[in-house]
Order: C-alpha cells, then sequence, then structure tokens
C-alpha cells in the first residue's frame, strides 16, 4: 500500500476519533444536564454505550497505523511480517474491547474486562516508557515529537479506560441513587474533554512535524 494512502487512513482516523470524541461529550453533557429519573431510558443507555467505544476503537486501529506511518518514514523499520503481526493483535484487541463493554453484566464479559484491563496496562506502560525513554536519550526514537506522541497515546488509554471504569455504575445499575448518576455522567465528561484536548495536541504535533 502507498505512503499517500496510510496517510490519507491516518487522517481519516483522527478525524473519527476526535469527532466522536466531541460527539460523546455532547451526550454526556446532554444526560447531565437532564432530570435523570430512578432508570434511565434504555434507548439512552444503548446510545451511550455504543458512542463510547468508536473513540477507544479508533485509537486502537491508529496504533498499527502510525506505526506504519514511521517506519514509511524510517524513524524505526519494521517489515511486512512484523506489521502483519501487529494489526492481528490490534484486531484481536478489538475484538476484546468490544466483547469487554462496561454495558455487557454477563460472567465471560467481566472475566474478558479483566483480561483487557491487564493489556492495557501493559500496553499503557510500554508506551509511556517508550516515549519517556526516548525524550531523556533519544533512543529508540530520536525524534522528540514522535516521543511526545507516544506519552500521549499513553495518557488517552489511561483516560479512555477511565471512562470505562466511571460509567460501569451506569449500565450495571450498582447504585440507583440519581445524583450518583449524575456524578458519574460528569466525571466522564470531564475526562473526555481533556482526551480532546490531548487529541488535539497530538494532531499539532503531527502536522507540525510531519514530513509527507
Amino acid at each position: 500500500m502507498e505512503h499517500s494512502i496510510h496517510i490519507f487512513l491516518h487522517l481519516v482516523l483522527f478525524g473519527i476519533w476526535i469527532g466522536s470524541s466531541l460527539a460523546l461529550l455532547s451526550l454526556l453533557i446532554r444526560l447531565y444536564r437532564s432530570p435523570l429519573q430512578e432508570t434511565p431510558e434504555p434507548t439512552q443507555i444503548q446510545t451511550l454505550s455504543y458512542l463510547q467505544r468508536i473513540p477507544k476503537t479508533t485509537l486502537i486501529l491508529m496504533l498499527p497505523m502510525g506505526l506504519q506511518l514511521t517506519s514509511n518514514l524510517g524513524f524505526f523499520t519494521l517489515d511486512g511480517v512484523s506489521m502483519t503481526g501487529i494489526w492481528i493483535f490490534a484486531i484481536f484487541w478489538l475484538a476484546i474491547d468490544w466483547l469487554a463493554a462496561p454495558s455487557r453484566a454477563s460472567d465471560t464479559s467481566k472475566a474478558i474486562r479483566m483480561l483487557e484491563f491487564v493489556l492495557q496496562g501493559t500496553f499503557i506502560a510500554l508506551l509511556a516508557g517508550t516515549g519517556v525513554l526516548s525524550l531523556l536519550s533519544g533512543t529508540p526514537l530520536a525524534a522528540g515529537w514522535l516521543a511526545a506522541k507516544m506519552i500521549i497515546f499513553a495518557l488517552t488509554l489511561v483516560i479512555m479506560t477511565s471512562v470505562d471504569i466511571v460509567l460501569m455504575p451506569l449500565y450495571q445499575h450498582t447504585d440507583s441513587r440519581p445524583e450518583y448518576k449524575k456524578q458519574s455522567l460528569f466525571h466522564a465528561a470531564v475526562l473526555i474533554f481533556v482526551l480532546t484536548l490531548l487529541i488535539l495536541m497530538a494532531a499539532w504535533l503531527g502536522f507540525s512535524n510531519y514530513r509527507i
């Protein structure tokens, strides 16, 4: 696949990422401002559950695409076998993320959710560690802006994991108090707002330093 096509797909994913994050933020604010009943409308909860998955789905797909672009630009080298393995891992992670959605309450989903927490924790440590090490020593990534983007991606993953945790009581009905639901929605909205700022920061770093 040509480098220009990789760039196009990367930009499309970035647009979906920030667009879905803004849509999620808008829905969270709307639900927070509206009077909450003891049991929220099923359609609202279902819409929230689906919309909540899109930003994380986009991030998971952006990671292998970003690695492909950095390889194309010569920051490090990845052969075809390595990229195939990375894409297979991303698709596996994507399947786990949807099966472990907070809106799912089965025992199987809970077990998969624990697996995903471990997977995400490992990946967050890998991204953040690589970024910090590169900023301090110039290796494995010599470009400081690229190392900074690694740290930003780690932070976005932390935030999206936190949103899943914050909104879980809303889906599982572990606390039916309206004020508790409002609190969960408020915290999630703040996290998504910060996520949006981080996405814009990552976009600025890429735009100001990227060379086609």
